[in-house]
């Protein structure tokens, strides 16, 4: 009886004594871990826009079939950033962001940023890349931190026909399609209406009230090629003159984001239309140059 006590009271002092530093090792290796896992403590900062997260585009596999000609493709990535390498030059390996695209919300990891040959020069282009399981759908995705992504969404944008514009954006009787066109994505309705030969009014509407109006025109490489005028009926990629591809709700009651590619002779230009709290207003999303003119 005597040992069994005594071997309960020697068990007990090990016990007392080996704890603290069970204890310590443990925390020491949780703080390792937070130290050296990827976090989004280094993400960089989106100064300019009033909305979270970043502008991307989804890539496609190099040879295969494209449905916007300004497509990236990466060797490794199956999203991309298009941005200087520097913003992107802290970011940890495998940090991670979620990324939202119609019918898809995916959590990816970064890769690395770096310079990749693109368009017909194979000019080097800097990327931030993105590993997926799947490839997203071809065409702009948006980025976020998991956080800010739980309620996000991608709305699909769509061909919408003209006799289902509402009356109070396109009056009646219905002009020809050649001189208008309209798309539609949830709430959103984007309408564009010939002014003039080589000018547009698009006009954005949010549950059928006008949140967004603009005069866009056109634009010529020199005086003397030929200027037929614009037949929306047919138009694809004239410079100068957008075209919406991505709607993202990003916020719960706020008026959704709506991503609109600008075509240009040697590149490609993307734009944002975002709400800032009061109204809408149009940024900067992204360029990219594709081959000389």
């Amino acid at each position: 009886m005597i040992a069994k006590k005594y071997w309960l009271l020697v068990s007990f002092s090990i016990a007392l004594i080996t704890t603290p530093f069970l204890i310590t090792e443990r925390v020491q290796h949780e703080l390792a871990t937070a130290q050296t896992s990827p976090t989004t403590a280094n993400l960089p900062k989106q100064p300019f826009l009033p909305i979270p997260g970043w502008l991307g585009l989804a890539t496609v596999a190099g040879g295969g079939r494209q449905q916007y000609p300004w497509s990236p493709s990466h060797p490794n990535g199956q999203a991309v950033i298009v941005s200087d390498t520097e913003a992107w030059a802290k970011v940890k390996a495998g940090t991670p962001l979620v990324a939202v695209a119609p019918n898809f919300k995916q959590k990816v990891t970064f890769l690395r940023s770096s310079e990749e040959r693109y368009g017909c020069d194979g000019i080097p282009t800097s990327m931030a890349a993105f590993s997926a399981p799947r490839r997203p759908p071809e065409g702009p995705i948006w980025l976020l931190p998991e956080r800010e992504a739980q309620t996000a969404t991608a709305i699909p944008v769509q061909k919408l026909p003209l006799a289902q514009v509402p009356a109070n954006l396109l009056p009646r009787p219905l002009p020809k399609n050649s001189e208008v066109r309209a798309w539609k994505a949830g709430s959103i309705i984007i309408l564009q209406r010939k002014q003039s030969a080589h000018k547009v009014k698009m006009t954005v509407a949010n549950n059928s009230q006008v949140i967004f109006s603009q005069i866009q025109e056109k634009y010529f490489f020199n005086n003397g090629e030929p200027r037929p005028p614009l037949n929306l009926a047919t138009a694809k990629g004239e410079p100068g003159i957008s075209e919406p591809i991505g709607v993202f709700q990003l916020k719960a009651n706020v008026t959704p984001t709506i991503v609109f590619w600008v075509p240009g002779y040697e590149g490609n230009g993307f734009t944002i239309l975002a709400s800032n709290g009061k109204k809408m207003r149009e940024y900067e999303g992204a360029s990219l140059y594709y081959c000389a003119y």
